[in-house]
């Protein structure tokens, strides 16, 4: 299959999540009211709380089991799991315990639908309502889509540990730690999408420890350590794309230990110590372009960055050092290399604006720009696309980078 096949293919398996987030609301989806398969449901949740007290977060298996056991005769939908979850907002039980479960229902669901061939679209509108935890660790999912929720680890979890999920979407979420760790442990997501979020540790450790995520998305973020991890310990993701992201350690260690990351974009970017140990310990992010920043980056962009070209115009000073810069250090294409370093090009606009002007020129810095001005969350299909041209723009810089 060529990039343009795959393209169109990845195109099209975001037509779900894209439409429904846009207000589409989902075919055979209704909230109905089943009181005796809710019944089942809300026992099957009291007998968990009761009878795993004293699971912690690593040891979410033996429920999965157990529920996947004790449902093997109930037959529930879409409608029913969303009837549970519902009935279960502001719960006063244990939010990790009732959280895994929902995960287990939606897992329990979503593998009977693959068994005939079905999809499982989740699509919830939580009302401002606060649910936990809500379905952690769900290890096959097709597409998700959550909205106006509360809780702390919202979808921690999904498609981790060898689990597979195609988009997962948020939209007005309030809490710490939404989509935590989606995709990790040789887990694999396709999207993950979130906008307008206030919480610490948005979209944390995402692809980490062998995973994969293609795509990641943030759109107005608050909170510090937002995106932090993403690809760390051997992970892999193609794209982050960030607009309007403040908080203090943004993207912390992502891409460490031989992580990789192909293009950072960011625009309007807010904090301190943003970038910190970014590509480091042999990790790699192979285009680093930020538009718009305010704050101060971390050192070790300067020093042991694993960042090949990182570029950053339109900053807003808070410090003497600050500035529009480009630093060049390498290129890095197989995740189990070793990072070579070239002779680091590190130049600040303001210093020595006549070696800017050759950099951006050199570096296709105003193509890039170009195709970054042109992106938009909110037409995902075409900012994908974008995606792959920034590649191919950055493809072309592999010689001049690794001189």
């Amino acid at each position: 299959m060529n990039q343009t096949q795959t393209t169109q293919t990845n195109l099209t398996q975001n037509n779900f999540a894209l439409k429904k987030l846009q207000g589409i609301k989902p075919k055979g989806v209704k909230v109905k009211q089943d009181n005796s398969k809710l019944s089942r449901l809300v026992s099957l949740c009291d007998v968990v709380n009761s009878q795993f007290s004293n699971l912690n977060i690593a040891g979410y298996l033996p429920i999965f089991d157990y529920v996947k056991e004790k449902l093997n005769k109930l037959v529930f939908d879409e409608s029913d799991l969303i009837t549970f979850i519902n009935a279960r907002f502001n719960h006063d039980q244990d939010p990790l315990l009732t959280g895994v479960y929902s995960g287990a229902l939606l897992d329990v669901l979503s593998s009977r639908n693959k068994e005939n061939n079905l999809k499982t679209n989740i699509f919830l509108d939580g009302g401002h309502n606060r649910f936990d935890y809500l379905f952690a660790f769900a290890n096959n999912v097709d597409d998700i889509i959550l909205k106006n929720l509360k809780g702390d680890h919202i979808g921690n979890g999904i498609g981790s540990f060898g689990g597979k999920a195609n988009n997962l979407f948020a939209e007005n979420i309030e809490g710490s730690y939404l989509f935590n760790g989606v995709g990790m442990h040789e887990g694999f997501v396709n999207m993950v999408y979130a906008n307008n979020v206030a919480g610490f540790g948005t979209l944390h450790s995402i692809a980490s420890s062998h995973g994969t995520v293609k795509s990641c998305i943030g759109i107005n973020i608050l909170g510090d350590r937002s995106l932090a991890s993403v690809a760390f310990n051997c992970g892999k993701c193609d794209l982050i794309y960030c607009d309007t992201v403040r908080g203090n350690y943004l993207f912390m260690s992502s891409a460490g230990i031989s992580g990789k990351i192909k293009n950072l974009i960011c625009k309007n970017i807010e904090g301190k110590n943003v970038f910190d140990l970014v590509g480091s310990d042999r990790g790699s992010v192979g285009l680093a372009y930020v538009n718009g920043f305010t704050g101060t980056p971390s050192h070790t962009v300067y020093t042991d960055s694993g960042i090949g070209l990182l570029a950053v115009e339109n900053t807003v000073k808070s410090s003497r050092r600050d500035s529009d810069v480009i630093i060049a250090k390498g290129f890095l294409k197989d995740i189990n290399s070793l990072f070579k370093y070239s002779d680091a090009i590190n130049c600040r606009k303001e210093k020595a604006p006549e070696k800017y002007k050759k950099l951006v020129e050199k570096f296709k810095i105003s193509q890039i720009r170009t195709i970054v001005d042109q992106m938009s969350y909110k037409d995902i299909d075409d900012l994908v696309i974008k995606s792959h041209q920034i590649n191919a723009v950055y493809d072309t810089l592999e010689e001049v980078l690794t001189r």
